[in-house]
């Protein structure tokens, strides 16, 4: 992993380039930005870069030596991972952490420390890492990752550089996915448009039991208007049974109204995600379909706070039908 090997990113790998070349490398760094776009890798690259034997001219690791190799194998005595255990990064994990700060790197120039996905930080932990960013020692780095930095302390934030990561191209996200998951070219250009700009959704949306699993749910908005309340009951429990795949529900249904906005503004399915349903659909008003949509961001919202999952799918079902059956805007429009 080194930079060349990364997609987009060029103004935030240059940035970092900068501060090695200029010896001002900062005690903590913040890489924020949608999940899937690349944070780990470009962290991880920095991350070798630092502790580079033979950096390269342009400013690149090199890859081979035993600094890179260690680092790419995990094994590497001076670079730490922090991660969640359950829900949350607890504070018993970011004190045994910051009990190593107080000795010298063992075998590289930088000890460094990734923290991944730090809006888990409970609370006390967040609390115990920000003293140590207050008080930072020689020789240590923190690189914290996040999809949701918003949600962390500000004096955290305050107290790392930023490094803002943005949604890659459609045309890059399409090339990798023909390169490196050999997926057809007509395909991979599908899910480069649905990806919002990540790789990692992208790659989901191109996996096959996740492919399956969208059609089902697709499958239930054709038919969503004739079902009955037990019918809907049925759908609901199956909902809850997914449980890790929720969020591909959710935004598989997100990204169905969002068609129906786009087919009832243009008079076009060309730029529709799912433009063969989206024929089957009623065409609806602007605002019922946004409604339908806030319906899908409230349950998304009720599930990361483990509201009951039945229940919300049970209300998300019932509004999605009811807004179907709303009065289509060709009815609207006579």
């Amino acid at each position: 992993m080194s930079f060349a090997s990364i997609l987009g990113h060029q103004q935030a790998i240059q940035g970092l380039q900068s501060t090695v070349q200029r010896d001002r490398v900062s005690h903590a760094y913040l890489f924020s930005g949608p999940d899937g776009i690349g944070k780990r890798r470009l962290a991880l690259a920095f991350t070798k870069l630092l502790n580079c034997e033979q950096p390269t001219e342009t400013l690149d690791s090199c890859g081979l030596c035993r600094a890179c190799v260690q680092i790419q194998e995990e094994r590497h005595p001076d670079v730490h991972s922090l991660e969640p255990d359950g829900k949350f990064i607890k504070i018993d994990a970011v004190r045994e952490m910051c009990r190593k700060l107080r000795f010298k790197p063992i075998a590289g120039r930088w000890r460094v420390i990734l923290i991944h996905n730090a809006e888990t930080l409970h609370e006390a932990a967040a609390n115990a890492l920000l003293k140590t960013l207050e008080e930072p020692t020689p020789g240590n780095i923190f690189l914290l990752m996040s999809s949701q930095a918003h949600s962390l302390l500000a004096t955290i934030r305050s107290r790392c550089q930023h490094v803002r990561c943005t949604t890659l191209p459609a045309d890059v996200v399409t090339q990798w996915l023909i390169d490196e998951r050999d997926v057809e070219p007509a395909s991979a250009a599908k899910a480069a448009a649905m990806s919002w700009g990540s790789i990692g959704y992208a790659e989901r949306l191109t996996d096959p039991v996740l492919m399956a699993l969208r059609t089902r749910w697709l499958n239930f908005l054709r038919d969503a208007i004739a079902l009955t309340p037990p019918d809907l009951l049925e759908w609901a429990e199956e909902f809850a049974k997914e449980k890790e795949n929720i969020p591909e529900i959710l935004d598989t249904l997100r990204l169905a109204f969002r068609d129906i906005i786009i087919r009832s503004a243009t008079g076009s399915t060309a730029h529709c995600a799912f433009p063969v349903l989206v024929e089957t659909l009623p065409q609806l008003r602007v605002g019922n379909a946004l409604q339908a949509i806030q319906t899908v961001d409230q349950a998304e919202l009720a599930i990361q706070q483990n509201v009951n999952s039945r229940l919300t799918a049970e209300h998300l079902l019932l509004t999605i039908r009811d807004a179907l059956k709303s009065e289509p805007i060709h009815a609207i429009i006579r």
